[in-house]
């Protein structure tokens, strides 16, 4: 999970969007508002790592239940981790148009 491409990560499992980091933006979504600082604060490096090897073990990392601030922390760490851009290089410029990315969906 951790340190893969985006693409490969997306393909890995059932669905086209696996269910850790769906858990982590439905977290986010629902909690990060009243946490302010949420990607500033340091989180707990314990429950981090947790997480962090519960989904390089393609386990269940109980995100509901973890705090917002290490979900927030292990979220930003998959980021970082990517190997690739987030953006990839042939749709940049379409997704820095505002009107080209309406149509491309970015």
């Amino acid at each position: 999970f951790y340190g893969n491409k985006l693409d490969a990560v997306m393909r890995d499992g059932d669905s086209n969007f696996p269910s850790g980091l769906q858990d982590m933006l439905m977290k986010l979504h629902s909690q990060a508002h009243t946490q302010q600082g949420i990607f500033r604060k340091s989180a707990n490096a314990r429950v981090v790592r947790e997480i962090r090897e519960a989904l390089d073990n393609r386990q269940d990392a109980g995100i509901p239940q973890k705090d917002v601030l290490a979900v927030g922390a292990a979220l930003k760490d998959f980021l970082r981790k990517l190997p690739d851009c987030l953006v990839p290089t042939q749709a940049y410029q379409s997704c820095i148009e505002p009107r080209a990315c309406m149509k491309a969906a970015c």
